[in-house]
């Protein structure tokens, strides 16, 4: 092979590294790791805070679970005010839950739902069952 040939496959190749290591960002933020958690423990129709705002800094749920007593309706939504009562954005749609159902999302390993800076994440019920559960999340 001539060394001229060489050369640029060489170059070629510590070019590339660069461009490769870039795209690898957004893998990295898709394998986040839980850093807390948070109780879900609610008995009436209401929404309720989960975890709470910090200014500047998003929410990275990475897994969740919830059981209910008897049947209802959870919604996870973000927002501002005191239990998310301005600004909110639903996160899910509304799981319709059986008495003694539940449901759980992510491994723990990945984000599944993301708040963006600024909210807080809430969820809602619209029944006065026991929702108990929690969720795993990472801020920074």
């Amino acid at each position: 092979m001539p060394i001229a040939r060489l050369l640029v496959l060489v170059l070629g190749l510590v070019w590339t590294f660069p461009c490769l290591a870039q795209g690898y960002g957004s893998y990295f933020q898709q394998a986040l790791q839980a850093t807390a958690s948070a109780p879900i423990n609610i008995s009436t129709a209401t929404t309720t805070q989960i975890v709470p705002l910090s200014v500047g800094i998003p929410i990275y749920v990475v897994s969740w679970d919830v059981v209910v007593s008897a049947a209802d309706n959870v919604t996870f939504e973000y927002g501002t005010g005191t239990a998310c009562g301005t600004g909110t954005t639903a996160l899910t749609g509304a799981y319709n839950f059986a008495a003694n159902g539940g449901l759980s999302a992510g491994s723990g390993s990945g984000v599944i739902l993301f708040v963006p800076p600024g909210n807080a994440l809430c969820i809602v019920t619209s029944a006065g069952a026991q929702a108990s559960g929690r969720v795993s999340y990472a801020k920074f």
